[in-house]
């Protein structure tokens, strides 16, 4: 087993989620192709010596983000990429998203996919903020956004019902320049559904996740936001 597929059991990572990345990494790199069978859960299970059903709730999280399919008595197969598109503007309204409640704030040891987004080191501290998100009084959006512990010292015990941006600015004198933006048609998780407080079950979101970098092109936060499917739009202008 190469060093980079090791699940580290004493990290405060769930398994599933380290075993995830890992899945996600094979996926990114073509070691996984597109439209081909992975191996099945019990060769996974054996491959990385954990259980069948931690290896099943990784592959399901895999399933819920869109990455692969399972198919009934075929097994299961990688999804083809996502058409990228060139987003040349995109933009909240002001009065949109003003208004933030924490669900929870921590730090932790950053996953594959956060060290690859923000260029981190492995096991990288973060603080990851996830909240609901407002417009006006209604909840339309959960955000997960993670920045680096050691950009943003003392960032737990600051205001975090305001916007990031503002908080980075006023607080630690870091402005946002660029962003990478993509946005892509998702179904809501029962969890999500409970956090929007949407009616029914499998109902149509946009993901939306942000990674924005300051001046001298230094990541400084990435952020996933799940915005309820009737309550949003967007709007492109291109010239």
């Amino acid at each position: 087993m190469r060093r980079a597929d090791v699940i580290d059991e004493e990290s405060s990572i769930p398994l599933y989620l380290q075993l995830k990345d890992l899945f996600v990494e094979k996926i990114d790199s073509g070691e996984w192709q597109e439209n081909a069978k992975i191996p099945d859960e019990l060769t996974l299970a054996s491959q990385y010596r954990l259980s069948r059903s931690t290896v099943r709730q990784a592959l399901l999280k895999l399933v819920d983000e869109g990455r692969l399919t399972r198919k009934q008595g075929k097994g299961t197969f990688v999804n083809e990429k996502k058409i990228q598109t060139p987003v040349f503007s995109f933009y909240y309204p002001e009065k949109f998203g003003k208004k933030h409640t924490v669900l929870s704030a921590q730090e932790i040891a950053c996953s594959a996919t956060v060290q690859s987004a923000l260029q981190l080191f492995p096991g990288e501290l973060v603080y990851e903020l996830i909240r609901l998100r407002y417009f006006e009084d209604e909840v339309v959006a959960v955000e997960t956004s993670y920045l680096p512990s050691a950009a943003v010292p003392g960032l737990l015990q600051k205001n975090l019902e305001g916007t990031l941006y503002e908080l980075l600015i006023t607080q630690y004198n870091l402005q946002i320049q660029a962003y990478d933006t993509t946005v892509e048609p998702v179904i809501l998780t029962q969890l999500e559904t409970e956090r929007l407080q949407v009616e029914g079950n499998g109902q149509p979101a946009l993901k939306i996740t942000k990674i924005g970098s300051t001046w001298n092109k230094k990541r400084l936060i990435l952020t996933k936001s799940i915005f309820r499917g009737d309550r949003c739009k967007l709007m492109f202008h291109h010239e």
